[in-house]
């Protein structure tokens, strides 16, 4: 079912082979359940995604974003908080290894320990062109908007 978000505009229905993973099994049934605790419409929630995202003009500014985006997802991936968004993945025993690092201090080193795999279902990765095109075809119909952190 597409959502809608306030002022009625409706947000498209992303195609069923989205990537839709956690956010519609995991976050969007809490987000329900809250807001129907307090009395709110769900309909009504504008959720906003915090975007990791992976591009450039050159290939060592790329990199560069990677470089952060691993970083970020790995100081995430370290706390008992993230450990089902990890675990859903298929990386059960990273935040483990990661809290690991954390405590030893050992915060550089982390960034290496993201595989692709888990770089790509949470990062988005796109020629700047295309960035936003990629965002919408990952995220419409699940959040209201996004916002990306800089480096």
């Amino acid at each position: 079912m597409a959502r809608r978000r306030r002022g009625g505009r409706r947000l498209s229905r992303p195609p069923a082979a989205q990537p839709r993973g956690i956010c519609a099994t995991w976050c969007g049934p809490a987000i329900v359940a809250g807001a129907r605790a307090t009395g709110r419409d769900p309909a009504e929630v504008n959720l906003i995604a915090s975007v990791f995202i992976v591009t450039d003009e050159s290939k060592i500014e790329r990199a560069e974003a990677e470089s952060y985006a691993r970083q970020q997802i790995a100081f995430c991936a370290s706390t008992p908080t993230y450990r089902p968004f990890v675990a859903y993945h298929g990386f059960e025993a990273l935040d483990k290894e990661l809290s690991g690092l954390a405590r030893d201090g050992r915060f550089a080193d982390m960034a290496a320990h993201i595989p692709d795999a888990l770089l790509d279902a949470i990062a988005v990765s796109a020629e700047p062109a295309g960035v936003g095109e990629a965002i919408r075809a990952r995220y419409a119909g699940i959040w209201s908007s996004a916002s990306t952190p800089t480096r």
